[in-house]
């Protein structure tokens, strides 16, 4: 119990500084895969990993540069290894193409920066590395936006590197706005 409260209350702390500054905008889910470049961690742990997160998108003038915050939790387990990358990051949202039309679809681009923690154990013979380390994270992300709430991306992650391994990868997320603040 412990725990959640505090696991709620970083959250909050985190989020909602993200909401204020962005808004007139949609927040809602993203669900995505998760590709690491690291050679260890793939044989360690697979090519493809689960992600999902919370973003926000901005509304209104969709013909200029907007501000935007993204959280995203990237996950696997498999034989024994796991790995958990949690990332917070703020940053400009660029799109292209007239965006007068709110129904049609334009592409973007998106850069960010910001914190990540990495919680990971991997062991590969009789050799074990594991930690729970706090770093940094930047990403670029290209993405198409269908309407106001509904995106796709292709967004390549930079983390912070632990113990020998590269915590970077690149994701392919589909995102949709749900609440709107």
């Amino acid at each position: 119990m412990r725990r959640c409260l505090l696991s709620t209350t970083v959250l909050a702390a985190v989020l909602f500084p993200g909401f204020a500054l962005a808004q007139s905008s949609y927040a809602g889910p993203e669900f995505g895969v998760f590709l690491p470049t690291d050679g260890a961690l793939k044989t360690a742990l697979g090519d493809q990993w689960f992600s999902v997160g919370i973003s926000t998108m901005k509304q209104g003038d969709l013909r200029r540069s907007n501000t935007g915050t993204n959280m995203n939790f990237v996950t696997q387990a498999k034989n024994g290894n796991k790995v958990f990358i949690g990332s917070y990051s703020i940053g400009l949202f660029q799109p292209f193409g007239d965006g007068r039309q709110r129904n049609s679809s334009r592409p973007y681009f998106a850069a960010r920066a910001g914190v990540s923690y990495i919680d990971y154990a991997i062991g590969v013979g009789i050799n074990r590395d594991s930690g729970k380390r706090v770093g940094y994270n930047a990403n670029a992300e290209l993405g198409i936006l269908f309407g106001d709430r509904l995106n796709l991306s292709v967004r390549y992650d930079v983390n912070s590197k632990h113990d020998g391994y590269s915590f970077d990868g690149l994701s392919v997320s589909l995102r949709y706005g749900l609440a709107k603040f």
